[in-house]
């Protein structure tokens, strides 16, 4: 009898296996199938859902397959107790119909003309009938993530469109003929295999937000400065190792870049309106060609290879938000931004930091560093409510943290914290404190095992007072950690037993 060996077992498993997956994306396949229906058939049974108060006609998740005969849909809302009418007749009709099983659009689509706004997305859809020209009052058109490999050009005789969304397509490029949307002012291309704009598409000068995220585009032309009126760029997850041509956007007031190839940003001078500036996700090393753009509330450079920061960066009055995480910063200048409610300089190399004036912090992000000593200032942070100083080299917890009124969440894992100093039952808004892998955990076990009777109830008094503290806590649910991670339960079983049933009461409690 012949005997498998161990290959011949395994590509026998593969083969089943392979089966088994082919057969249950046929099954799955079949069952989309069967579950298709036509509008005409769904109307035998169905009324068309139907608001008066927004003018709008819902098909959405119905898994129509065709809307043939739409134009002859007669519609009622059912909470006004209205009277049937023509969905062709409703006055600036907003029609519904995403998340189907469409592939083409019937031609009869040209009667609805009072359409104003059409929703197509999540369907299957790659072209579009020429019919769609007559949709002369359309000012929306979503057709994201669909199939549609070449720019529909009847979409460019659309004059009233103002809000376009192709993004999660297939697109390579766009036409010319672009440009004849002259009142377009919102384009969403996002997440296409574009990889440049043509010449005519710069004349779209009433656009005001173009969204180009994950595409190809590896470089800005010289015509982007035409686009006169952005207000939003969003140029994430492309191609770029360069930032050229973007100084003219005067208006610009959102400007996202990350996820590129970036090195120096130098050409952003000219954008005196910018409020939002994302740039992580690159390989940037200097900032100081931004600190002339006083009206950033929010900047983003997460991810950078910056290793020094200017104290010219104070001059950034009107700064809300700045995140400098994963970067290599070793030292940070004095910080002064009345107006900052959160900072990021996480999993950085810093050692110390001076919280100058930051009156309105809210949250304070600096894990993973090298803090032995904690930030001077801390209590001018009136406003903190959240502050993560894990993964650090703090051997306590200051007295300055009961100055913090406000704070709800404070995380100190993985640093060195033998004690506090501070009484965390003054904090009447603390939800969460976490303090897991720190000495603490360890320092009942060493005190009871220590050579020097003194050094031991010094331990014990010690150990009393934070547990006490600790234990408080846990009992309101503000404390979320194993206190004793690190302890084995037979060395628990050899301290005194005032302590012993302490702990496992306490271990109890949280089973």
């Amino acid at each position: 009898m012949k005997v498998l060996n161990k290959r011949h077992v395994l590509n026998l498993f593969l083969a089943f296996l392979c089966f088994n997956i082919s057969y249950s994306a046929y099954s799955m396949l079949l069952d989309t199938e069967s579950k298709k229906t036509t509008l005409s058939d769904y109307l035998l049974n169905n009324q068309v859902k139907y608001s008066a108060n927004t003018e709008t006609v819902d098909l959405k998740d119905l898994r129509l397959s065709d809307v043939k005969g739409i134009s002859k849909v007669k519609v009622k809302d059912s909470e006004l107790n209205s009277e049937l009418i023509d969905l062709k007749d409703i006055n600036r009709c907003s029609l519904m119909i995403s998340n189907n099983l469409l592939v083409i659009i019937d031609k009869d689509i040209k009667d609805l003309k009072n359409l104003y706004c059409l929703d197509l997305c999540s369907n299957k859809i790659n072209s579009l009938p020429e019919e769609f020209q007559h949709l002369i009052f359309l000012e929306i058109l979503n057709l994201s993530n669909n199939k549609i490999y070449a720019f529909p050009a009847v979409i460019t005789t659309l004059n009233s469109l103002k809000i376009l969304n192709l993004s999660n397509n297939l697109l390579e490029s766009l036409p010319d003929s672009i440009s004849d949307l002259k009142n377009l002012e919102k384009l969403d291309l996002s997440y296409n295999k574009i990889k440049e704009l043509p010449k005519k598409f710069f004349e779209l000068e009433s656009l005001q937000e173009l969204l180009l995220s994950n595409n190809k585009i590896s470089k800005l032309s010289k015509k982007t400065k035409f686009l006169i009126n952005l207000r939003i760029l969003d140029l994430d997850s492309n191609n770029l190792e360069t930032i050229k041509n973007l100084d003219q956007l005067s208006k610009l007031q959102v400007l996202v870049l990350s996820n590129n190839n970036l090195q120096k940003i130098d050409d952003l001078q000219g954008l005196s309106n910018l409020v939002v500036l994302i740039l992580k996700n690159n390989k940037i090393t200097s900032i100081d060609c931004i600190l002339n753009l006083n009206n950033l509330e929010c900047i983003d450079l997460e991810n950078n290879y910056i290793s020094t920061i200017s104290q010219d960066i104070n001059i950034l009055s009107k700064l809300r938000e700045l995140n400098l995480a994963y970067n290599k910063i070793e030292e940070m200048p004095a910080l002064n931004f009345t107006e900052l409610t959160l900072l990021d300089i996480s999993n950085n190399q810093l050692k110390n930091l001076d919280l100058l004036n930051l009156i309105k912090l809210e949250s304070l992000i600096l894990k993973n560093n090298q803090f032995k000593v904690w930030p001077s200032n801390l209590k001018l942070l009136k406003k903190l409510r959240t502050l993560d100083m894990s993964f650090n080299e703090l051997d306590n917890i200051p007295k300055d943290v009961e100055t913090l009124k406000k704070i709800m969440q404070m995380n100190f894992i993985g640093n060195k914290i033998k004690s506090i100093h501070c009484n965390l039952r003054n904090l009447k808004n603390l939800n969460y404190i976490y303090l897991l892998s720190n000495p603490i955990s360890k320092l009942l076990f060493y005190m009871f095992n220590q050579d020097s009777q003194k050094d031991q109830e010094k331990l014990k008094q010690e150990f009393r007072d934070t547990f006490t503290v600790l234990y408080n806590l846990y009992q309101k649910k503000i404390l979320h950690f194993y206190f004793f991670d690190d302890l084995p339960l037979e060395e628990i079983e050899k301290l005194p037993i005032e302590i012993r049933n302490i702990i496992l009461g306490y271990f109890c409690d949280l089973f």
